[in-house]
């Protein structure tokens, strides 16, 4: 994530991005003005999903060195003793006393700017409008310049995924290289000891700062520092299994097996959920090979090519979820065929953590994504949960009854010859669980 001096180049903005006005700077000799003429100032909605609130209080700096903070139970907590905010008065600062403060203003002195990465469960206008209200008595009575994103849905922009410090980076440093040694993280969801929440160390990890609790940072504790990443971890998936079972038989068909033999034909069809690696296998192993890619389930293009006088065969990497689905297609098959063709079933065993962490990856880091530094792999149109569920909770897993003469059972590795060791090391590496968790499921070290 950074170089060897600890420093990271700004990313160049995208062509079309609108940059940012540089504000003026306030004199320097009294940097902090008076609270009756100081407001936060709501700006537009940035990311290019538009779910992230953006909000300045004074004139924010660039600066090479940056303090990034949480809000909640970091910054400030709750008057009550309760879990969660509500109203715009009730809250209080995470110390009794002045240290929050006293050590923001520090922080400003030696010349870091101040940045709040900060999350809604609801993008509903009277939540927002509540949070609002919070924020500007918060940032009044801290009376500092600081920078707030806040992001609104479950998408790339929220913690832990890095798509609203990359929006930052990118855009609103104004072209300061970040120093990566000096910069840091503060934080409450450590994953500590009795703790589902990790997103904020999580977080941490994926831009790359070092990470403190509220407590250690704030308060001089030592704090519990057992933390644990929760949930599914991709570190943990093994790419050294075969990529695919059984292995008796090739992946691709030759057309014709002698030059004595009757040229084959075949359909096969792609089975797994979206980001499972389908599209990346018919670039690689099947396009240019006597192949074409059917990409929806319409019975009619796919009759049209069963019936051509030059057959050729086919793939269908097409949403088959259901056992009803596929034998529709199958039945086709066996009557409009001219040339016979054989059908192949290839099933992707990907859950669906798995799936929805490449899809996150490949969302920020392929190619025309939000990390705009030339990734590599196409960028996949935005999914959200409901088009998750529209494949898992349809999903029906191959049967015998779906008469194929093959079933090949198809892993996910991670293709480091295409992509290289770096990329490989950070899809391994990046936490990017951002979709709505189940607080159940098991912990792991």
């Amino acid at each position: 994530m950074s170089s060897s001096t600890g420093k990271r180049a700004a990313a160049p903005p995208s062509p079309d991005d609108a940059r940012p006005l540089k504000a003026p700077r306030l004199d320097d000799t009294s940097p902090i003005v008076e609270r009756s003429i100081q407001s936060v100032r709501w700006l537009a909605n940035v990311g290019e999903l538009k779910s992230v609130l953006h909000a300045v209080y004074g004139h924010p700096q660039p600066s090479s060195k940056i303090a990034v903070f949480s809000l909640e139970h970091t910054l400030i907590k709750p008057k009550l003793l309760v879990q969660h905010f509500t109203g715009t008065t009730e809250w209080r600062w995470f110390t009794e006393d002045d240290r929050v403060k006293d050590k923001l203003r520090e922080l400003h002195d030696d010349g870091y700017a101040l940045v709040i990465f900060a999350t809604l469960t609801s993008s509903g206008k009277e939540h927002v409008d509540e949070f609002k209200g919070r924020i500007a008595n918060v940032l009044r009575d801290l009376n500092l310049p600081v920078r707030i994103f806040t992001s609104t849905a479950f998408d790339p922009y929220r913690k832990p995924a890095p798509g609203a410090f990359i929006e930052f980076e990118r855009r609103w440093n104004l072209g300061k290289t970040i120093d990566m040694d000096q910069s840091f993280s503060v934080g409450s969801a450590a994953g500590a000891s009795g703790s589902l929440f990790d997103w904020d160390l999580k977080f941490s990890v994926n831009v790359g700062l070092s990470f403190q609790t509220a407590e250690q940072y704030f308060l001089g504790e030592p704090g519990d520092t057992n933390w644990r990443f929760t949930g599914w971890l991709a570190r943990k998936h093994d790419h050294d299994v075969p990529m695919f079972m059984p292995t008796n038989r090739r992946l691709v068909m030759k057309k014709q097996r002698s030059e004595w033999d009757d040229p084959v034909f075949e359909v096969v069809f792609f089975i797994g959920p979206p980001s499972c690696g389908k599209t990346h296998m018919w670039t690689t192993r099947f396009e240019g090979k006597d192949y074409v890619r059917v990409t929806s389930t319409d019975p009619v293009q796919l009759q049209r090519l069963l019936e051509r006088d030059s057959p050729t065969s086919i793939v269908v990497d097409a949403p088959l979820p259901t056992r009803a689905a596929r034998r529709a297609l199958i039945r086709l098959v066996e009557k409009h065929s001219r040339a016979e063709h054989g059908v192949r079933a290839f099933v992707w065993n990907v859950d669906e953590d798995l799936a929805k962490h490449n899809h996150v990856f490949w969302w920020l880091h392929g190619k025309g994504g939000g990390e705009a530094t030339g990734g590599v792999g196409e960028r996949p149109a935005w999914l959200g949960e409901e088009d998750w569920r529209s494949w898992f909770a349809k999903y029906e897993s191959v049967n015998f009854e779906e008469k194929y003469e093959e079933v090949k059972r198809i892993e996910f590795i991670f293709d480091k010859a295409s992509f290289g060791e770096d990329r490989f090391k950070q899809w391994r590496e990046q936490f990017l669980s951002c979709y709505p968790r189940d607080p159940t499921r098991q912990a792991w070290k």
